[in-house]
């Protein structure tokens, strides 16, 4: 008899470990939405999978590591560079509407004097003396919840006459949901005491 108790409570473990991760797999089947997040294809720097819009005097193209390199940001960068531009490049990507997920991206500012600003995300970081990471690489994140299909996009202000700005390494993940997390974590928990009790 308390084989079959034993038996059952397992089983209903087990089933609700499964729900747990079919909960969560909505998310997981949409990560890592960002094509060619580093700017490189074959080892060359390219901007395969993203799409520019310059309008003035500037232009965004992929190029090699810049001098201070980002450490472990692979063999190029995308270089923002115009004295009176706006510089965009975005990408389109499909992801699962409701989700919820965060973009991360590392950026190297050169800019000239008080010129620049980048928009991520509706976020506005600037550049030049006002920038507390000056010509040091960056990271910087922000959140957005999936619609279905969405652009992640870096809008680039005039960075000064000689001034540039890097953008590396680029990347997007679900975030996971506390419900999930809690829920994997309740069915770990009562695996582990139903191992106890099948030891003693």
């Amino acid at each position: 008899m308390r084989k079959l108790a034993l038996a059952v409570m397992f089983a209903s473990i087990v089933g609700f470990i499964l729900v747990s991760v079919l909960v969560g797999l909505p998310a997981a089947a949409k990560a890592n939405l960002i094509q060619n997040g580093s700017f490189a294809v074959g080892g060359s720097p390219s901007l395969a999978d993203w799409t520019k819009l310059v309008s003035g005097s500037g232009s965004v193209t992929a190029v090699g590591q810049p001098t201070p390199a980002l450490s472990g940001g692979g063999p190029a960068a995308a270089l923002f560079e115009g004295p009176s531009a706006t510089l965009n490049l975005y990408q389109n990507v499909s992801d699962t509407a409701g989700v919820q997920y965060q973009v991360n991206f590392w950026v190297l500012d050169q800019a000239t004097g008080t010129k620049g600003t980048m928009l991520a995300g509706g976020n506005t970081i600037y550049f030049g003396s006002s920038d507390p990471y000056y010509n040091v690489w960056h990271e910087y994140t922000y959140n957005f919840t999936g619609s279905g299909s969405d652009t992640v996009l870096f809008a680039v202000g005039d960075t000064g006459t000689s001034g540039k700005v890097y953008l590396d390494m680029v990347g997007t993940d679900p975030v996971p949901e506390p419900a999930t997390i809690l829920l994997v974590g309740v069915g770990l928990l009562g695996l582990a005491i139903l191992g106890r009790k099948l030891h003693s």
